[in-house]
């Protein structure tokens, strides 16, 4: 009864349950709380550890378990913490993919559509999150004074964690921190945003990256009009399967049981399902517009990953992974200057950000009359104070624009 009634985020909810399903229950699931010592969660981390199961994940798997026991305590259910005092591996912080200016243009030309170069140069811009930067609308840009508020996200949750008549997207009313803010736009990325709004007749309450709408599937039969089929002999065979076995390239056998994913394989196979279809033997995907996918017009994350953002970064040629998230840890190229939060500092915020500039700590001195002495007056100091606005907690927006490097070239007039 800890989980359905303990206050969570939904995605933390996800997270906690899954983790609990497959690592937890397994040991402790027909274990009575009270039975629980430190020596059986002591066993379960080495065991863990000798599945290989990352430091972080045990280091997770340790704070839910603690999370139950102390509900436990409280309500008088359990005797002893089993938790306290347990010992996990050390996780080790990885360094963060950074992604150059020069490596973000050739992501950037690779992209499909200008929607989604739009989509990419505003959360280049803003350094916003995904569930942030997908919850947008137009309500949420003042055009006059370039001016973007975040205000809400919208979490995606995985059909094994809702009920079959729950929506897969949940929008809070309140963004990362808990917090609203506001960001200041460039005036090259607020035309385009203002040019982007334009083009596509957006309401006021509109998303500003929604979920394009399917396209009709091709008809293959229709396609391949008079062209002759490929000589299946000039086309070889497959690589061999798990079972040692290979078909010829260019068949629907190809395609189910070798695995073959050719251009001649799926032009096989879609042009046998265009045929059942026009013969009255398969009914038409979605009325014939192609998978229909489960949104409200919000943008599915992992969608984008497969469909927009992997291939672009494929066609770049990097020869690393990286996220659409990675882009908020890019460098600020000298002489930028970049975009920075209007809001107030997060309260976890610390007094001096790793990535902020140094902060000026001299103090004004206190009024008096008598005059300061030549020996002991310092020169003022070369640091940079930032403004008390900019010095945001996670340093959003201050650690994460290009926008000097690609203003001298793609806007540049």
């Amino acid at each position: 009864m800890w989980l359905p009634n303990h206050q969570l985020e939904h995605t933390t909810r996800q997270r906690y349950s899954y983790q609990i399903g497959k690592y937890l229950l397994p040991k402790f699931g027909a274990m009575r709380m009270r039975d629980i010592a430190p020596v059986h969660v002591r066993e379960r981390i080495t065991r863990l550890k000798d599945q290989d199961v990352s430091a972080s994940t045990i280091a997770d798997l340790k704070t839910v378990l603690s999370a139950i026991f102390t509900t436990a305590l409280n309500d008088q259910i359990a005797a002893i913490h089993p938790c306290r005092g347990v010992k996990t591996p050390t996780v080790a912080r990885k360094p963060r993919t950074i992604v150059s200016p020069e490596q973000f243009d050739l992501i950037h030309s690779a992209l499909p559509e200008p929607r989604w170069r739009m989509l990419v140069e505003l959360d280049v811009e803003s350094g916003l999150r995904w569930g942030e930067l997908t919850e947008l609308r137009v309500r949420d840009f003042n055009s006059a004074n370039r001016m973007l508020t975040v205000a809400r996200a919208v979490v995606e949750i995985n059909k094994r964690f809702r009920e079959a008549d729950a929506p897969r997207f949940v929008v809070k009313d309140y963004p990362k921190d808990k917090e609203y803010r506001r960001v200041k736009l460039s005036p090259e990325i607020a035309t385009l945003l203002r040019e982007h709004v334009q083009t596509n007749r957006l309401g006021r309450d509109d998303l500003l990256f929604a979920m394009p709408e399917p396209e009709p599937e091709p008809d293959a039969v229709a396609a391949a009009g008079d062209a002759p089929p490929p000589d299946l002999k000039e086309l070889g065979r497959t690589e061999p399967n798990t079972d040692g076995r290979t078909y010829p390239h260019g068949t629907v056998t190809a395609y189910n049981l070798g695995g073959c994913r050719c251009t001649h394989c799926r032009d096989a196979c879609a042009r046998y399902r265009a045929q059942r279809r026009k013969d009255g033997k398969d009914d038409p995907r979605n009325g014939g517009l192609g998978r229909k996918i489960n949104t409200d017009g919000h943008i599915p994350r992992r969608w984008f990953a497969q469909h927009i953002w992997t291939p672009a970064v494929q066609a770049a040629g990097l020869d690393f992974t990286v996220r659409v998230h990675d882009l908020r840890h890019a460098p600020t190229p000298p002489g930028s200057s970049p975009a920075a939060p209007t809001s107030k500092p997060s309260k976890n915020a610390s007094a001096t950000p790793a990535c902020a500039p140094p902060r000026n700590t001299s103090t004004p001195s206190p009024t008096t009359t008598t005059p300061p002495s030549p020996t002991t007056t310092t020169p003022p100091s070369t640091h940079y104070t930032a403004p008390a606005a900019a010095q945001h907690d996670k340093c959003l927006f201050t650690t994460h624009s290009m926008r000097a490097l690609r203003a001298r070239s793609r806007y540049a007039p």
